[in-house]
């Protein structure tokens, strides 16, 4: 995961707002943690939210599934702690007297995410070492073992591999949903769901919303009504909630989020099971597993939003500027529609979803009026932390100003917004028909403002047309929301005839890459001559397309399929004279 952010330095040479310097102080403070560690501190967190691990939850405790779901929403909308999915309030604008709200279950957390992806790449002997390191912590530095600094944790084998077993099929569900294909947004009552979410879990889901997010500005939530941003990870994970015994459950869950967040309370923490030890950290400029500058700035985004961003995107990003960027949008949207009708798979369903795709609501997909204007931008963050010397302070301390927010209409789209979403820099939610870009996405390498209209198309542009072309895809197979007539296309053999994620993600990739190919081209025959690269002015428009296209997504997850892709594009071939 790539993230484009001012370095620390750089921010006393921008106009920057206080909301801005608070996140960096923030940033500053998180990097420059001591080993000591507040053990004692973040056990009482721990505690006060139902967690006891290390400890485990015995059967006879008696502990059931709204306990659990409980914990997880209380750490979701009370304190940013998104584990295993995201609990949010949208406002949508609307028509009549004032906005209406919608929840939202979203993707987990990205610091949680971010250590999950660790855990997956641990022999069975780093995860035990991880997970005793992280165990000895929690007693030892805060006094809390029962029977004294000597107690060693999980000394019983058999008792940590369940553990482990547990939390990495949970893992694996969460992570590979993140990149299903399939991984399309639904909006349904959570009572119709679908016959593959368990009743009690549906139940109990519905119960806890309304306990959390039911009531904003002093009006009634629709709990009923939910939007799941990726179906399938949120049947996986309900199905793997109402299969494990809860007392187990609990336990995954203490478990997860010590390893998520333990880091937070000691830099001893960072780099654990094949690159370090409590007793032998790794070095700052370590490249395995997460760097402490990733962990510390989405740590501090969680709670700050794009806040630290705020400098750059101010001083980069004018009316004009912003103007070009949903001009490619739209170019590609039309060129994605001529394309997509002109090919035999295709046809039918865009036939279907061509207006639904023309008429995206574009009013999220740039940060919103206050970002802009220091003075009110900063009012929004006037209770956030400022100064000290003790991250962990800041770190509950700006959780605890942002939930005194839940209630602002910029909750959502400012204060808890991401500088890119985990697997995708743009978002298109089908269900509501909106276009959200993260400021990721219009930062090199993905979008150069200087630079051709060649780069811009072959990052940028095959982000959009990527983006459309999967959410007609999933049209395509599962059907429109308006328009139920759409299931015949699975019959009659258009796009719907492909089965598995790879073949769809094929084909959906290929389409991306031949519609921003072929904006390109057009728009060098309008302009009457070759579109080239300083320093490249040897190669035609199509080859500079086609290195320009690789190099944007060079050091991102999947970077080789996605060039490996070009070479099987039509034009490729022919651009290069392969054999």
């Amino acid at each position: 995961m790539m993230y484009t952010v001012p370095t620390l330095p750089s921010i006393e040479s921008l106009n920057a707002s206080s909301a801005a310097r608070k996140a960096f102080d923030a940033l500053a403070l998180c990097l420059g943690r001591d080993d000591e560690g507040k053990a004692t501190e973040l056990v009482a967190f721990m505690k006060a939210r139902g967690l006891t691990w290390p400890y485990l939850t015995k059967p006879a405790q008696n502990i059931n599934l709204t306990a659990v779901l409980d914990i997880l929403l209380d750490l979701s909308v009370n304190w940013r702690v998104s584990l295993w999915f995201d609990v949010s309030v949208w406002r949508l604008d609307s028509k009549g007297d004032g906005d209406s709200h919608l929840v939202v279950l979203g993707e987990p957390g990205h610091v949680p995410l971010l250590r999950m992806e660790e855990l997956g790449g641990f022999s069975d002997a780093e995860y035990a070492s991880a997970l005793r390191d992280i165990a000895k912590f929690l007693t030892e530095r805060s006094g809390s073992a029962p029977n004294g600094p000597t107690e060693q944790p999980f000394k019983d084998e058999e008792v940590l591999k369940e553990l482990q077993s547990d939390e990495s099929e949970l893992r694996r569900e969460l992570l590979s949903a993140l990149g299903n294909e399939y991984a399309c947004d639904t909006l349904k009552p959570l009572n119709v769901t679908t016959s593959l979410v368990p009743s009690e879990f549906r139940r109990d889901l519905e119960s806890l919303l309304e306990k959390y997010v039911g009531l904003v500005d002093d009006r009634s939530v629709p709990v009923g009504d939910v939007l799941a941003l990726n179906e399938p990870q949120f049947i996986a994970l309900s199905k793997f909630i109402s299969g494990v015994p809860a007392h187990r459950l609990l336990d995954v869950l203490g478990w997860m989020f010590a390893y998520s967040y333990s880091w937070v309370a000691s830099s001893r923490l960072d780099h654990l099971g094949r690159t370090a030890s409590p007793s032998s950290p790794a070095p700052p400029d370590s490249h395995q597993g997460v760097s402490t500058y990733v962990l510390c700035f989405v740590a501090v985004q969680e709670t700050f939003g794009i806040a630290a961003t705020s400098p750059l995107f101010v001083e980069k990003f004018t009316n004009e500027e912003r103007n070009k960027v949903i001009a490619v949008l739209n170019t590609t949207t039309y060129e994605l529609i001529d394309a997509a009708q002109a090919d035999s798979i295709w046809r039918a369903a865009v036939t279907q979803a061509a207006s639904t795709i023309t008429s995206i609501n574009l009013n999220n997909l740039w940060p919103p009026e206050p970002f802009h204007n220091l003075e009110v931008f900063d009012a929004l963050y006037s209770t956030f932390p400022f100064g000290g010397s003790d991250f962990f302070r800041v770190w509950l301390e700006s959780r605890t100003a942002l939930r005194s927010m839940l209630s602002s209409r910029y909750y959502e789209t400012l204060l808890t917004a991401k500088l890119r979403w985990y697997r995708e820099d743009i978002l298109y939610v089908g269900s509501l028909n909106t276009m959200s870009l993260s400021l990721a996405a219009i930062f090199p390498p993905s979008y150069w403002r200087h630079g051709s209209n060649v780069m811009t198309y072959a990052g940028l542009g095959v982000q959009f047309a990527r983006q459309l072309a999967k959410k007609i895809y999933h049209w395509s197979r599962f059907g429109h929301p308006d328009e139920d007539s759409m299931a015949r296309w699975n019959r009659s053999g258009g796009v719907g005839v492909f089965e598995t994620p790879k073949e769809g993600k094929a084909i959906v990739d290929s389409l991306a890459v031949e519609v921003a190919l072929a904006t390109v081209k057009k728009l060098a025959a309008v302009d009457g001559r070759q579109l080239k690269l300083q320093g490249l002015e040897k190669f035609t428009t199509v080859q500079t397309f086609y290195m320009s296209y690789c190099s944007h997504f060079c050091g991102q997850s999947g970077a080789r399929q996605m060039c490996d892709l070009a070479i099987d594009t039509s034009g490729f071939r022919d651009a290069f004279r392969c054999e």
